[in-house]
């Protein structure tokens, strides 16, 4: 089972709320990042592992985080107020404060979402390589807030990650300056509740900076001046010792005992001691320097848990499942026949009544659903009927009318033409897709047409084609070859997956058994936690019913219109 997880498996109320209520985007393609109004993700491998859909799912957490939680017009506005040289430092150091904010909120109001980003970062804790200890003093730090905050934020297990870089941070700070650092977090990291907070703490770290730095050059003048009166002590001694050695010289003709020697003693003592006390002051000047130009020259800082290898990793394994074997293009393949316009118009008008009917049945149930309603409110039309609850203190004494919706879906019909569906089956199975495609034109129901066989997937008609421009195409379809049923399943629900209608519904039309029905199997679970409706069409059989579990067999024209309307009723009208 756990090999079926599926990309939004962790965010089941998370993804749909902000695609259903903000308007947001959820595109199905790397690398994960979001810019407040889109959220990008990778596709899963149909055999992804525990780790791999941990990792990539928990970045689709993270990133619907940000979605709602981050300010980016604040963001924006905090960092065009700091000055241009540090921008990127403020910024480096508030994107690790502000992940681990994010992550905080995420977890606190969707459970789900907060052991699926520990367990997400902690999988790629242990593969991942730990930084260097002489690693840059500007790099270093913003890893050592971001790590800091998920050890004693988040509670993530990442003190592999964390204890390398104390090294560098104590190298530039001073082992006081880091434990400073430490104590600032730990008075406000835990309280961070907005992008705006998480600035003030940065320019509070900023801050904490600039005055290590001071205290370090006002420590180097001291050293500096205490080096100069060693130096002036150094030189009276000097001059005191030589009129004392030539006094000896002078009355005994010859050089004090020792005299020499403690004289080149002392030549070579007191360049040691200077150069000891000039490297102490040495590194006292730059460590305040070193400090300021941390802050002043920062290049951009990736977070150490990037995990861009491991979403390209599984984008190419899973387009390589999505097109492995067999290939999806524009231009038709041999198997597919040709282009036939004619026939499409034949096709048609054996199932005009059928067409006819469902559209009758179909914008009658789209009407009622729709219909405006009266409801009852503190404002609009006087309720005659409800005025005696205002003596009880209740204002919804009015009604208004409201008009519901429509669900706004998006249907994509695979079909099947492997060499069983040769003979009667092709051509049930065409009427069937045909009344369906002038069906979803009329109500303007957005529908892609797609066709498989043998090791090719076809695009018969997309999104936003008309469909008259793919009469032809339609038309042309042929039965010959194998049936790749999870591969079309998969290429398919990827498509569907990206588009941002708020309901979307996968139909196959089919007669028989998958090439591989394990994998159809899988494959069809995956859609249905996606949150796509899956409906199946048994062309004369019931084989589909082993992987969809909705179904209707058609064995006839006259039975299309109720097999549809009960699909789209069922599966996306129920929404409305």
């Amino acid at each position: 089972m756990n090999k079926a997880k599926n990309l939004a498996r962790s965010l089941p109320a998370v993804c749909r709320a902000l695609t259903g209520q903000k308007g947001i985007k959820l595109v199905f393609r790397g690398p994960p990042r979001t810019d407040g109004n889109t959220i990008y993700s990778n596709p899963l491998p149909l055999d992804a592992d525990e780790r791999q859909t941990r990792i990539i799912t928990g970045d689709i957490d993270h990133e619907c985080g940000h979605v709602l939680y981050t300010d980016f017009s604040a963001a924006e506005k905090q960092l065009g107020s700091v000055d241009p040289k540090r921008r990127q430092f403020v910024h480096n150091l508030h994107n690790a404060i502000e992940d681990t904010f994010i992550e905080r909120r995420l977890g606190e109001d969707y459970l789900g979402c907060r052991e699926n980003l520990k367990l997400s970062v902690e999988y790629m804790a242990q593969d991942e390589k730990a930084p260097s200890s002489t690693l840059e003093p500007g790099p270093a730090l913003t890893h050592y807030v971001d790590t800091w905050g998920r050890m004693n934020v988040l509670g993530h297990d990442v003190e592999k990650l964390h204890a390398p870089l104390v090294k560098p941070v104590e190298e530039a700070l001073g082992e006081n300056g880091r434990m400073r650092l430490d104590a600032l977090l730990s008075q406000h990291l835990y309280s961070v509740d907005s992008t705006e907070a998480g600035f003030k703490l940065t320019r509070k770290i900023e801050k904490l900076l600039e005055e290590i730095a001071d205290e370090a050059d006002e420590e180097q003048q001291q050293q500096d001046q205490q080096h100069q009166g060693d130096q002036g002590n150094q030189a009276g001694n000097d001059n005191g010792s030589g009129a004392s050695n030539d006094a000896t010289a002078n009355d005994s003709g010859a050089p004090a005992s020792g005299g020499q020697p403690s004289g080149g003693d002392s030549g070579q003592n007191a360049p040691n001691a200077g150069d000891e006390k000039a490297q102490t002051g040495g590194h006292g000047a730059g460590c305040g320097e070193a400090i300021r130009a941390m802050m002043n020259d920062n290049p951009e800082v990736k977070s150490l848990l990037d995990r861009s290898k491991a979403a390209e990793q599984a984008i190419n394994e899973a387009t390589a499942e999505a097109e492995g074997g067999f290939t999806a293009g524009e231009s038709l393949h041999d198997g597919f026949g040709g282009k036939n316009a004619d026939a499409y118009h034949q096709l048609e008008e054996t199932v005009r009544g059928e067409t006819r009917e469902l559209q009758r049945r179909i914008v009658a149930e789209y009407q009622s659903m729709t219909r405006r309603r009266q409801m009852v409110s503190e404002e609009g039309r006087l309720d005659s009927r409800r005025l005696h609850r205002a003596l009880m203190g209740d204002r919804r004494i009015y009604r208004h009318k409201v008009k519901r919706p429509l669900p706004y879906p998006a249907v994509s019909v695979v079909l099947d033409c492997s060499g069983s569906m040769a003979g009667q089956e092709i051509l049930l199975a065409k009427q069937a897709l045909i009344v369906l495609a002038e069906v979803n034109q009329t109500i303007n129901v957005k529908t892609e047409l797609l066709a498989f066989a043998g090791s090719s997937v076809h695009i018969l008609k997309h999104f936003e084609q008309p469909l008259q421009s793919a009469h032809a195409i339609i038309g042309g379809v042929a039965a010959n070859g194998g049936t790749p049923t999870a591969e079309a399943l998969w290429h398919a629900g990827l498509r569907l997956a990206a588009r941002r209608e708020e309901r979307k519904l996968l139909m196959i039309a089919t007669d028989g058994m998958p090439n591989n029905l394990p994998a159809a199997q899988a494959v069809a679970q995956r859609v249905l936690n996606s949150g796509i409706e899956l409906y199946g069409l048994g062309i004369g059989a019931d084989a589909v019913q082993q992987f969809c579990p909705r179904y209707s067999v058609l064995s006839n024209p006259t039975q299309i219109a109720d097999a549809v309307l009960s699909a789209l009723r069922s599966r996306l009208m129920a929404a409305a």
